[in-house]
């Protein structure tokens, strides 16, 4: 046997092995992850500017940053490079640098941490933010809600329904613990 064939053959094997990690389910291509019940899908390379923007920039998003964007998206998508893709997605977002850029991290932390205890202190957190943000219509209806799980706000118009406060779940916990 020829050393050309040895590599060919070794060649096949290693692609026999990476072809393991992934499935057909229907017509869409889905790979196998430890803790993933019924793998991630395998995202065309056309889809993911998409995707980021969703799991970012999006009102189901939050611009939450780099480690709860990697983690939500990690447990339904996979791509080559992926981490390195929302690494630098995250990096180029304005909204995460401007208050960085503008204020100064420490500053920036210190009125997060003032918000964030005002909400807690207030008996309606989402009077408050509601009032502190002026988005209550003239009806006098909210238009913002608080995930039970997560902790994160979402407007009205990023859920597309009516308000429900009792027990309410953000689409990306929804999905997640269902």
């Amino acid at each position: 046997m020829k050393g050309t064939d040895r590599v060919n053959i070794n060649r096949r094997h290693q692609f026999k092995i990476k072809a393991k990690k992934f499935f057909l389910k229907g017509k869409e291509l889905f790979k196998y992850v430890p803790g993933v019940l019924n793998g991630v899908k395998v995202v065309r390379m056309g889809e993911t500017a998409d995707l980021l923007k969703e799991f970012h920039a999006s009102g189901i998003g939050g611009h939450s940053g780099f480690n709860k964007t990697n983690e939500t998206m990690k447990i339904r998508f996979w791509w080559p490079k992926m981490t390195h893709d929302i690494r630098e997605y995250k990096a180029e977002c304005l909204v995460n640098n401007l208050p960085a850029l503008t204020l100064g991290q420490s500053h920036v932390a210190f009125f997060r941490n003032y918000v964030r205890g005002r909400l807690l202190a207030s008996g309606d957190r989402h009077t408050y933010l509601c009032n502190a943000l002026q988005c209550i219509d003239p009806r006098g209806q909210l238009k913002w809600l608080n995930c039970d799980v997560c902790g994160r706000w979402v407007h009205e118009k990023c859920i597309g329904t009516g308000l429900d406060t009792e027990g309410f779940r953000c689409d990306i916990c929804n999905v997640q613990y269902s």
